[in-house]
């Protein structure tokens, strides 16, 4: 928006960053410069899968019906195993229409251990 002028822009941006450092203020000076800020979710999500992919550190997402506390998703990450993997970080996706349990997707891999699944695997088991 070039009602918010460049400084600005920048300390907003900045001050939803953790940690920054030159290269980040850099950068982001850029974007700013170039008005490229809209593309700088693009770049941090490519920069974290290549940082992953570098670090050999997997993804894995758990859908859940409601938010997961850190006990329950530490023995969800126990059970995961990836070969290969140095660690493995994990994503809470919270979508009510699951009603209930999980569905954990890993590796190209999807396990289905939802309230809805179950419902629908019942009714076409009744149906047939």
């Amino acid at each position: 928006n070039s009602i918010i002028d460049n400084i600005d822009k920048k300390k907003a941006i900045l001050s939803l960053i953790e940690k920054n450092n030159s290269i980040t203020e850099k950068l982001l000076d850029l974007l700013i410069h170039n008005k490229r800020v809209a593309i700088i979710s693009d770049i941090s999500s490519s920069f974290i899968q290549l940082y992953n992919k570098h670090n050999n550190i997997k993804e894995a997402v758990v859908i859940t019906a409601s938010p997961i506390n850190k006990n329950l998703e530490n023995q969800i990450l126990s059970q995961i195993k990836i070969p290969e993997a140095k660690s493995i970080t994990l994503t809470n996706l919270v979508d009510s229409s699951i009603i209930g349990g999980f569905i954990i997707q890993y590796d190209g891999k999807e396990y289905n251990a939802s309230i809805k699944q179950n419902l629908k695997n019942l009714k076409t088991e009744l149906t047939n």
